[in-house]
């Protein structure tokens, strides 16, 4: 998501809770990380609780798909899928229950 996109989905969830009454600051906020990459992940965990505080519940839903023929992936392929879409959740997990 490129980072226009991610200000109007921040914006918009935003002006969602304000209209619902159930927001009195921001309600939304994102950041960006890859988390194929450990160290880049656990900055990225330490960067939201220095904003936002210790984080008490955790949604996780970076994934990747692909819709080549997986047959013909090599190493680089299959290490990346597995980085994203395995490793990523535990990582930032473990980063999370740690700091």
């Amino acid at each position: 998501m490129d980072e226009g996109a991610n200000q109007r989905c921040v914006a918009a969830a935003n002006r969602a809770a304000a209209a619902a009454g159930k927001a009195t600051k921001p309600a939304a906020y994102a950041f960006r990380a890859n988390l194929a990459n450990r160290e880049e992940t656990q900055k990225t965990v330490s960067e939201v609780e220095k904003k936002l505080g210790r984080i008490d519940v955790l949604i996780s839903g970076a994934v990747s798909f692909t819709t080549y023929d997986v047959l013909g992936f090599g190493d680089d392929e299959i290490d990346f899928l597995i980085d994203l879409n395995f490793k990523s959740t535990l990582w930032v997990s473990i980063s999370t229950v740690l700091t």
